[in-house]
C-alpha cells in the first residue's frame, strides 16, 4: 500500500524548546497550523480585494483603474498593442438624487455598474471613477471597436428602466471614447476621453463623443 504524503512540521513548547510528540499529536498540530495559515491567506486576499473595489458598487475603484492603466499603457508603448478608453457619466443624475433621494441614487449607481459589467469582456476593466462617472479600459481594442462597445453600454442602460418602490426611472448615460496612442501619458488619454464626454453632453446626452485630437 503506498504511503500517504507527508509534510514537515515542527512542534515546539511554549518556551521555544523542541519537544517530543507522537504521530497523532504532531499531525494535529500540523493541521491546526495549516488551518491558521489558510485563514491568514484568506484574510489577506480579502484585504487586497477591498483595497481594489468600490465599496458601493463592488466594481473596481479609481486606484485599481490607475494601476491597471499604467500596466496597459506600458504594454502599448513597448509592444504596440492597441488600447482604448471609455469614460461614462450618468445623465441628469443630480436630478435623480433630488427627486428620489440619495438611497435611491445609490441603488441606481449599483444597478448601472452591474449592467455595465455584464457587457464588458473578461480582459476589460470597468471601474467607478468618481460620483456617477465610470471608466472602461479596453486592451487589444481600436477606436472603432471601442465606439461599438460604448454603443452597447449606452443601449443596455437606456433600454431597461430602474424600479424603485412604485417608480420606474429611465436612465441614460453619455460616453467619451478615445484610442490610446503610443506616445500618450495616462493624463493625456483621459483628457481626450473627457473631451469626448463633454461633446456628448453638449450634444444632447445619451450619445457618444469620440475624441482623436
Amino acid at each position: 500500500m503506498p504511503s500517504a504524503p507527508w509534510r514537515c512540521c515542527s512542534v515546539a513548547a511554549p518556551d521555544g524548546r523542541a519537544r517530543r510528540a507522537g504521530p497523532a499529536r504532531t499531525a494535529g498540530a500540523c493541521a491546526r497550523a495549516e488551518a491558521k495559515i489558510a485563514e491568514l491567506r484568506r484574510r489577506l486576499a480579502e484585504e487586497r480585494n477591498r483595497g481594489a473595489t468600490d465599496a458601493l458598487t463592488g466594481i473596481y475603484n479609481r486606484k485599481a483603474f490607475q494601476e491597471r492603466f499604467a500596466v496597459e499603457l506600458a504594454r502599448r508603448q513597448r509592444y504596440g498593442r492597441r488600447l482604448s478608453l471609455i469614460i461614462l457619466d450618468i445623465d441628469h443624475f443630480k436630478g435623480v438624487n433630488d427627486a428620489y433621494g440619495h438611497v435611491t441614487g445609490d441603488r441606481i449607481l449599483t444597478a448601472v455598474a452591474s449592467r455595465l459589467q455584464a457587457e464588458v469582456r473578461a480582459i476589460d476593466l470597468l471601474a467607478r471613477y468618481g460620483g456617477e462617472e465610470f471608466v472602461v479600459l479596453l486592451p487589444e481594442t481600436d477606436l472603432q471597436q471601442a465606439r461599438h462597445t460604448a454603443g452597447k453600454l449606452l443601449a443596455r442602460i437606456r433600454d431597461e428602466h430602474f424600479q424603485t418602490g412604485e417608480h420606474k426611472i429611465g436612465i441614460t448615460i453619455s460616453a467619451g471614447v478615445t484610442e490610446v496612442r503610443s506616445d500618450d501619458t495616462a493624463a493625456r488619454a483621459l483628457e481626450r476621453s473627457d473631451a469626448g464626454l463633454y461633446a456628448a453632453k453638449n450634444g444632447g446626452r445619451n450619445r457618444i463623443g469620440v475624441s482623436g485630437d
